[in-house]
């Protein structure tokens, strides 16, 4: 039996040649994300951070996160070294070449079996599924449902990508996920499409495989409580994450994929593991773990002194620094400032000064402070004795 397309005969190496030349340059499209990062977006993303780290602030975070205690000098070179260790470009080889690994073949099947689809045998008939013999050979073509998985699959996978690239961060784990997407997506489409009517299983297949894996544990966790009775619902806490400003439910996926769910465990992260880990934003974490260590010491009920300019941990410090000055002008607003919060809070001075005491001293609220300012004392009078 002849193979021909648009009057073009085809033969099987023909066709063979087609497919490897197509899911080559499918292979390259993904590929090309991870190149751009690593040549240029992985500086970027190095100098975001370290455009946030004095001598001073590094000494104070291996100190804090990693109980060395070393002189500033000493301490800078070992902070840029364990950045390089940790977060290094190396780390990107392996997922690079595991995702090359899969994609190609994943990607020959699925062109060769388009191509096949596109095919006529010499009677005019179009050749669907199956195998499709020419010349004594075999063409493999995958079913519909598998097909239309790895094509959303790879949507997936190219936008992500594309994504990490352009916002500078492309940790390993998102590559090594890319690749598993690819290998899991004609199981899965096989899954998803027995769920549904025959001709819209291939939609099925396509549309699961393309969402983002957040959506797809959530209607996995709806399709089996749905199948098998199963509440799998899971009961909010009061110290959530999501309580924090700033934070909403997508930032409190990329934050549970650091295993941060809860307020006390953001106050005490390391804020450059996790911006590494989720591709928040350095300040963006920093400004979210200064909320939650203020929360870990007042409760829910802290929120009552942010009228006070008391946002979170940095600016109690500030305030304790304030209240101890030997300047009147600076001492007296901001004492006129404490007893304010305290009567919000409904707690006797003397309890609520220990309690701002201890926020203060708190090494994650020294360490946040320098990176934040540099923690340089308190010398020039607030604003509210300017004004007055």
């Amino acid at each position: 039996m002849r193979l021909s397309f648009c009057n073009v005969e085809l033969r099987p190496t023909t066709i063979y040649l087609a497919a490897g030349l197509a899911s080559l340059l499918l292979t390259l499209i993904p590929v090309y994300p991870i190149y751009a990062f690593y040549r240029r977006g992985w500086y970027a993303k190095r100098d975001d951070i370290m455009s946030s780290f004095s001598d001073e602030a590094k000494q104070i975070y291996l100190q804090v996160f990693r109980l060395k205690t070393l002189d500033k000098a000493a301490a800078s070179v070992e902070f840029d070294q364990m950045y390089v260790r940790r977060y290094g470009r190396y780390r990107l080889r392996f997922p690079i070449a595991a995702l090359l690994l899969v994609s190609m073949p994943i990607l020959f099947l699925f062109v060769e079996t388009g191509i096949t689809h596109l095919t006529m045998a010499s009677d005019g008939k179009m050749v669907l599924v199956g195998l499709l013999r020419a010349n004594n050979q075999q063409l493999p073509a995958l079913p519909a449902a598998a097909a239309a998985a790895i094509a959303g699959a790879y949507l997936w996978t190219v936008l992500t990508l594309i994504s990490g690239a352009s916002r500078a961060n492309m940790p390993p784990g998102v590559i090594l996920t890319a690749a598993a997407r690819l290998v899991i997506s004609a199981p899965l489409g096989y899954a998803v499409a027995g769920l549904g009517l025959h001709v819209a299983g291939p939609f099925l297949a396509f549309a699961f495989s393309s969402f983002p894996l957040d959506q797809v544990q959530s209607l996995t966790r709806q399709l089996v409580s749905k199948y098998l009775n199963v509440d799998l619902s899971q009961t909010e806490s009061d110290d959530r994450v999501t309580v924090i400003d700033g934070i909403d439910r997508e930032t409190a996926v990329r934050l549970a994929d650091a295993d941060i769910t809860t307020s006390p465990q953001l106050a005490y992260c390391d804020p450059v593991q996790v911006s590494m880990q989720t591709n928040i934003n350095f300040d963006a974490i920093v400004d979210g773990q200064n909320q939650a260590l203020l929360r870990l010491y007042l409760g829910a009920d802290g929120v009552k002194v942010r009228p006070m300019g008391l946002r979170g941990a940095m600016e109690v410090r500030t305030l304790v620094q304030q209240m101890a000055s030997t300047t009147p002008a600076i001492s007296g607003p901001a004492n006129a400032t404490f007893a304010v919060a305290a009567a919000a809070m409904a707690i006797p001075p003397e309890g609520f000064a220990r309690a701002l005491d201890e926020v203060a001293e708190d090494p994650y609220t020294k360490f946040l402070a320098n990176v934040w300012a540099g923690d340089t004392p308190v010398e020039s009078e607030p604003a509210l004795a300017a004004a007055a």
